[in-house]
């Protein structure tokens, strides 16, 4: 009879296999990302059905664009200091929300 540590091994590096290949396909479609944005910097503000997807889809991702976008320019020149500033023992850092 065969240890069973080596059927182990193989489920670990299987495992380990699927979960690369996984994260290497998601650094392909990262361009991708750059240009998902329909928005100028105008009419950012307008939350409305995006074409391409159905109408609450669309209005969902308009408004996570928006929040995106907020987030961003809230928090763009700030130093390091300032991102791990803790207000007490009980809150978090602005970099860990960030995270």
């Amino acid at each position: 009879m065969k240890p069973e540590f080596n059927s182990i091994h193989r489920r670990k590096f299987l495992r380990n296999t699927a979960l690369a290949a996984v994260g290497a396909s998601a650094f392909s479609i990262l361009p991708i990302f750059s240009q998902a944005n329909p928005y100028t910097d105008d009419d950012i503000n307008l939350i409305r059905p995006l074409e391409g997807y159905s109408l609450q889809i669309g209005i969902l991702v308009s408004m996570l664009i928006w929040n995106r976008a907020s987030v961003i320019r809230a928090t763009q020149g700030l130093t390091q200091q300032e991102l791990d500033f803790l207000v007490d023992t009980q809150s978090n850092t602005i970099g860990a929300l960030l995270l």
